[in-house]
This record gives structure tokens, C-alpha cells and sequence, in this order.
């Protein structure tokens, strides 16, 4: 059990990360759409609403993880490089919201 956590923490840090993203973009929609920086996310809520942006980062989510297990699997060189550097970019995501 401990190396399946050991090797899948990176996975359990998107997921979270991902949660909490979306969690504080339905929380504070009233004013996401004036403080959003990155403007894919401002041309969906355009489009779409903070709604289709939740629905949206789901899919990306999907994507995220769909491409880190094929790497694993098709033993992609430097797969691992990968996983950790997602890990650790969800978990700036995660730790600047408690800034």
C-alpha cells in the first residue's frame, strides 16, 4: 500500500488540486470573471459561464491524468520527471490559495 501512495502521489495532488481550483472558481463566481488572469479561462467564462469553466477543468483533469498513466505505461523516458512535476505544480495551485 505505501508504494502504490509513494508512486501515485503526484496523481492524488492534481486531483486535489483540480477540486480545490474549481471549489474556489463556484465559491467566488460573482467576481471570478474581473480577476481571472489566464484568458482561456476568461474567454470560456465568456462563452460559457464559471459553470462550463468547472466543466471544463474536468475535462482537462481527465486529460491530465489519461496522460500521465499512458506515459507510465508506454514507459516513456523521463515518465517519472513528469508525474513529480505535475505534483508539484498542483501543489503551488493548492498552497496559494492559503497565501
Amino acid at each position: 500500500m505505501l508504494n502504490r501512495f509513494k508512486r501515485l502521489w503526484p496523481v492524488f495532488l492534481v486531483i486535489i488540486g483540480s477540486g480545490l481550483d474549481s471549489y474556489y472558481c463556484v465559491r467566488d463566481m460573482e467576481m471570478l470573471r474581473d480577476v481571472e488572469l489566464n484568458p482561456m479561462c476568461v474567454a470560456i467564462i465568456d462563452v460559457a459561464g464559471v459553470h462550463g469553466l468547472v466543466g471544463a477543468k474536468a475535462v482537462g483533469l481527465g486529460i491530465a491524468l489519461t496522460t500521465m498513466f499512458e506515459i507510465e505505461r508506454l514507459h516513456v523516458k523521463g515518465w517519472r520527471t513528469v508525474w513529480v512535476a505535475l505534483g508539484l505544480a498542483q501543489l503551488g495551485v493548492c498552497l496559494s490559495y492559503f497565501r
